[in-house]
């Protein structure tokens, strides 16, 4: 399978991803795991893989990623990840597995520098602390409805230049002079706020 560009094994029963699964095919560009049983995602699963431009792994139930898992992808555009079961947990050692650690330097989301796209959409976040999102600072669009987002963190969205569409769709914001002030101070006057799940022409993926 080393000429294999494409794979998709949506709508199975897998539960595990074996270590370095994909090893055998080098040019992998686009893999599709949506739908199946997989509960977390571990270290060097996707080692050789740095061709990859889209991963969906949505409607798995989620609850872990680890830290390095991207660190080798450094060619991925779009990773969705909707409908799982994440929050953000700062502590790569917490007993609760369930956390999408972004906080720390040199580890996978900071060597992920092409990632344009990143969709978190139902799931479970709850609260976006400071500079949630700096080590992907090239994120232009940031799919975040439909979670159960009650804190925002002033500087949570800072240090993302690019970013161009942002999803905060259905959640539990309550303050709308706090989201503008800490999207706009940046200068990301084109920002389209609050774009709802249905606006797809202009928010693309």
């Amino acid at each position: 399978m080393v000429r294999l560009k494409t794979l998709d094994l949506s709508n199975n029963q897998i539960e595990y991803l074996e270590k370095c699964f994909t090893c055998s095919m080098p040019i992998l560009f686009r893999l599709y795991l949506q739908s199946n049983r997989i509960k977390q995602i571990n270290h060097d699963i996707f080692k050789i893989n740095i061709r990859l431009l889209k991963i969906v792994l949505s409607s798995n139930g989620i609850c872990h990623i680890s830290s390095d898992v991207f660190r080798r992808i450094v060619q991925v555009p779009t990773v969705i990840l909707d409908h799982n079961a994440l929050q953000f947990n700062y502590s790569f050692h917490a007993k609760p597995a369930c956390n999408l650690n972004m906080k720390y330097p040199n580890t996978s989301y900071c060597q992920v520098q092409k990632l344009t796209s990143l969709d978190l959409s139902h799931n479970i976040i709850s609260e976006l602390k400071k500079h949630t999102f700096s080590p992907v600072r090239n994120i232009a669009t940031l799919k975040l409805d439909q979670n159960t987002i009650e804190k925002v963190n002033h500087d949570a969205f800072g240090f993302l230049p690019h970013l161009t569409c942002l999803h905060l769709a259905e959640n539990k914001v309550r303050t709308m002079d706090m989201i503008l002030t800490m999207l706009f101070k940046d200068g990301s006057s084109y920002l389209q706020l609050l774009c709802k799940p249905s606006d797809t022409r202009k928010c693309k993926n």
